[in-house]
């Protein structure tokens, strides 16, 4: 069972923001669910790097976007073109450190 991606003209960064603005022509592209803004954490920024290198790298029906916001500042969000179908899994990671 995979998880159904918002549709950027369903995209809000709060609630009290208007779903879908700025963007006309991204409307029904699909919208990752990791973005980052002026204060993500490096973990948060390589995640967000790495999920863009897992899809593919920034390409003609994968690209990023930068919104400029009146609480966050600026956010970068990721939006995967319409015909491309993304399924995302709950997946669990467990990380086992080597202690010596």
């Amino acid at each position: 069972m995979g998880i159904r991606l918002l549709r950027y003209k369903e995209f809000k960064p709060t609630p009290l923001d208007e779903p879908g603005v700025g963007l006309p022509e991204y409307q029904e592209w699909q919208v990752m669910p990791l973005a980052i803004d002026h204060s993500s954490s490096i973990a948060d920024m390589t995640r967000f790097s790495d999920m863009v290198e897992l899809l593919g790298g920034e390409q003609e029906k994968i690209v990023i976007v930068r919104l400029e916001h009146w609480y966050y500042g600026w956010i970068y969000l990721c939006l995967v073109h319409p015909d491309i179908k993304v399924v995302l899994l709950d997946v669990l990671v467990v990380v086992e450190d080597d202690v010596d």
